[in-house]
């Protein structure tokens, strides 16, 4: 399993500008994606001009099938048009998995 996380920051404003798109990818991701185990984002408690990442892929085939959805390509096209100031978004190989909570 991959897991993707980590955090963007935009310009004051953007990600509310962002919301409605980003909301659009989440749905179309984990209702169409057979690949996704879990895809979300969320804007940060303590920031609202960041957003956190959180995904779940069952392979590196699943996730890179990913970015040529086309709910994707539009999610990016909406991306492109903010200002990002900083990010972290990496990749880690889960081979061991338990449940926390």
């Amino acid at each position: 399993m991959l897991i993707v996380e980590g955090w963007i920051k935009y310009a004051k404003g953007d990600v509310k500008k962002l919301r409605d798109a980003a909301a659009r990818a989440v749905i179309a991701t984990n209702e169409n994606e057979e690949g996704c185990l879990h895809y979300s984002i969320a804007t940060c408690v303590n920031d609202p001009d960041t957003i956190r990442i959180s995904e779940r892929w069952r392979d590196e085939e699943a996730l890179q099938g990913h970015f040529g959805q086309p709910h994707m390509t539009e999610f990016m096209l909406q991306l492109a048009k903010a200002n990002r100031i900083d990010a972290d978004v990496r990749v880690y190989n889960s081979e061991e998995v338990r449940r926390l909570l």
